[in-house]
């Protein structure tokens, strides 16, 4: 359930899309960077709640170690219009290759 998009909570977001597993895609992606979701709670109304009306933290500033780079395609990806997320899944997955030369991996 913490990986729905808007519009898989309400009707009224619009009809579910490609766009909508940009969005699932996103919510993976914070995740794997981060280690949550960008809402968690275990009320399943107050999710509901959350993803309809709230914006998550950046990526960034809950993963103090990740680039601010990482935080623009991951939020477009999270945005509660489909019209304003990453059209297809390949696009926000170009986005994040082009941030990817300004995260160092360190082992």
């Amino acid at each position: 359930m913490g990986y729905s998009a808007p519009e898989q909570v309400s009707e009224k977001m619009g009809d579910v899309d490609r766009r909508t597993d940009v969005y699932q895609l996103g919510a993976l992606t914070y995740e794997l960077l981060t280690g949550r979701l960008p809402f968690e709670t275990d009320r399943p109304a107050d999710l509901h709640r959350r993803i309809l009306e709230e914006k998550p933290a950046p990526p960034s500033s809950v993963e103090t170690e990740l680039p601010a780079a990482v935080d623009a395609p991951v939020m477009k990806a999270l945005e509660k219009e489909k019209e304003d997320r990453h059209e297809t899944a390949i696009l926000f997955r170009n986005a994040l290759r082009n941030i990817e030369s300004s995260i160092e991996v360190n082992d």
